[in-house]
């Protein structure tokens, strides 16, 4: 751990810190607002409006676990773990959700990028940019993007006039070619 992260770590203790003794002091709304606020903080959470489904973002997209992982965050807090009840946790939840709300019509990936193990491949631009949280994937592919890789033929498919008007639409796609790396990993060319 380097200097930066092991004052992040103790900052996050501080605070945390913090929410225990709210607990101890009887002051709930305090408690569980802290608490929230750390746990949107340290993570990214998106909560659906019409349902109130809670997903999370990890590895470059989001899982619909966001429930289990609030609960797990306050479970493992050491500074707080004998204090905590299920109703504290319960509000605790309701709070992120609360200050996570989005519209489901909004959370969506673009179309014309694709989610994969090292980043995200913009098939528009054919580059591979870093994973981001603003993107609103809901899976990955888990094959790492490689412009090296020995993939002939996407060469000639990437021909713009064969992306264009099929059948009166311009047609999007991408060609996934299997290639070895040294690792003998799948790739993405």
């Amino acid at each position: 751990m380097n200097e930066m992260e092991l004052l992040k770590e103790v900052e996050l203790q501080s605070h945390w810190a913090d929410v225990a003794i709210a607990i101890a002091s009887g002051d709930s709304k305090l408690a569980v607002d802290s608490a929230s606020d750390l746990i949107c903080r340290q993570f990214t959470f998106k909560t659906m409006l019409d349902n109130e489904e809670l997903w999370f973002y990890e590895s470059g997209y989001y899982k619909n676990s966001g429930e289990n992982i609030v609960k797990k965050i306050i479970q493992d807090c050491v500074e707080i773990k004998l204090k905590i009840s299920s109703r504290f946790i319960n509000e605790v939840i309701a709070s992120v959700k609360r200050k996570t709300y989005l519209d489901r019509e909004a959370f969506e990936a673009p179309v014309h990028l694709i989610c994969v193990g090292n980043g995200v491949f913009d098939i528009d631009g054919g580059e591979l940019l870093p994973h981001d949280p603003k993107y609103f994937f809901k899976s990955k592919i888990n094959i790492n993007y490689n412009p090296q890789a020995d993939c002939r033929i996407s060469a000639i498919l990437s021909n713009q006039r064969l992306k264009k008007n099929i059948f009166g639409q311009r047609l999007k796609f991408l060609l996934i070619c299997f290639g070895e790396n040294i690792k003998s990993k799948k790739q993405l060319c």
